[in-house]
């Protein structure tokens, strides 16, 4: 209880401070309006997800990806909206009114106690875990992976992209069946990356592994999601994957889930921009750089804090025109196709609906629990946003009971990729992202079952 209160304590002063130095930074010179309707929501919402947090930081059944869960709507969404509101000042344009930005706080705070809801639900169910023998086959087909996504990647002449600064891609094509072959390639090795990494803390498994394939394949991971050939957010999820793998992040401290969070507010508040700033002065020499580095103390009101804003933008748009098609949604599941076959397949939901609002904006922010209202209504909000609390906490569960037993379980890996997940669904759009991740969700069953085919005849 004490390191817990520790973590409180260091987590909170950190905000304090963060938030006085936003406040300076952002509010000098500007008269905030505390009394809007708008505003008020927000103070609301940043009070429920302040209680989330602490749930989460004293629950020891929440791992990491509730940690990232509360993060998001604390600080990116819920802090966020409160000085946006509380000033008036937003990254786009905007056609919403304050009545929109009260019913988008107020979503918030619905979906914060319907994911809660699915959490409790969940307990105390977990999968049944799988043999040993079923493991290391398991961890063989992970090996058998990684050969297959060096063939994919060679065969569709993948490497000149991924090796390639983001800026410089202009003229390196990689579209169609060949970009989706390249995705595929890179989500099945991070989904055997995280086998083996899950694996070699497994005590009844670490000899199926040699120290030379494991850091080889470590490297080669690396490798196909280096931050400078990728797009930011696949970096990160690779990276948040791979972490929680490492720290079983399913059953951490108290005290790690407070750091963890501390970390991911200054990386969100104060390293990304710098970062941004730095990609700017590579992309468009110093003048870019002095320019991007000028802007760092408007980053709260960038468009990397959009959240808010195109939550409020959702909501008036299904006023003005209705609920948006539920294609949007079977999109998101079936990803994989190319749009060569499915000429009508859906892009992100944001891009619709923006372009139905006059916005001409390409990385535009859309949570999935929006996408799920806005599709379909509050009946398949409460029934998506409690399955997806009541299936991370069965998972969770699942992968606590394997590493008591010492085993590999498939949970293991599946907590770990949703947790690389996490900021796309809370930030979006996932139907937009979903082809750079989706393929590894896919090939955990893919390994399952394999791995039991292959005992059953043997």
């Amino acid at each position: 209880m004490r390191r817990t209160l520790t973590a409180l304590g260091f987590l909170s002063l950190f905000g304090l401070v963060a938030a006085l130095l936003v406040v300076i930074a952002y509010g000098y010179g500007r008269r905030a309006n505390f009394t809007g309707v708008d505003t008020l929501s927000a103070v609301f919402l940043v009070s429920v997800a302040a209680t989330y947090c602490l749930i989460v930081l004293m629950w020891r059944k929440a791992g990491m990806m509730e940690a990232v869960n509360a993060y998001f709507f604390l600080f990116p969404i819920g802090v966020v909206s409160l000085y946006q509101c509380a000033w008036d000042r937003f990254p786009w344009w905007y056609i919403h009114t304050r009545d929109n930005m009260l019913y988008a706080n107020m979503l918030a705070v619905a979906v914060i106690m319907l994911f809660l809801a699915g959490n409790l639900l969940g307990q105390g169910r977990p999968f049944e875990l799988p043999s040993r023998s079923v493991a290391n086959r398991q961890i063989l087909f992970s090996k058998f992976t990684f050969v297959l996504s060096f063939l994919l990647l060679t065969g569709v002449n993948a490497w000149p992209r991924l090796l390639t600064p983001r800026f410089e891609k202009a003229g390196i094509p990689l579209e169609g069946i060949s970009g989706q072959i390249s995705y595929v390639a890179q989500d099945i090795a991070l989904c055997a990356m995280i086998v083996l990494i899950v694996a070699r803390r497994a005590p009844l498994h670490r000899e199926q592994i040699s120290k030379t394939f494991y850091y080889m394949a470590g490297f080669y991971t690396f490798l196909i999601f280096n931050p400078i050939g990728n797009i930011r957010s696949v970096f990160i999820g690779y990276a948040l994957s791979c972490l929680c793998a490492i720290l079983y992040g399913w059953s951490i401290s108290g005290k790690a889930k407070g750091i963890f969070i501390t970390v991911l507010m200054a990386g969100n508040f104060l390293l990304f921009p710098a970062v941004k700033s730095f990609g700017a002065g590579l992309a468009e020499g110093w003048g870019g750089f002095i320019k991007t580095f000028n802007k760092f103390g408007n980053n709260l009101f960038s468009a990397d804090f959009d959240v808010p804003q195109m939550t409020a933008n959702g909501v008036a748009y299904v006023t003005r025109f209705g609920h948006t098609p539920l294609e949007y949604i079977v999109g998101f599941f079936l990803f994989f196709i190319p749009r060569s076959i499915w000429h009508d397949k859906p892009t992100g939901t944001p891009f619709y609906i923006m372009d139905s609002l006059n916005y001409s904006f390409l990385n535009l922010s859309y949570p999935y629990y929006l996408d799920l209202w806005s599709s379909g209504g509050y009946l398949l909000t409460v029934i998506g946003v409690v399955f997806v609390g009541f299936f991370i906490m069965r998972v969770g569960e699942s992968a606590r009971r394997a590493e008591m037993n010492g085993t590999l379980n498939m949970s293991m890996v599946m907590y770990s990729l949703v947790a690389g997940f996490a900021p796309i669904m809370l930030r979006g759009s996932v139907n937009g992202s979903i082809a750079f991740y989706g393929i590894a969700f896919y090939w955990v069953a893919v390994t399952l079952f394999v791995s039991r085919l292959t005992i059953r005849r043997s």
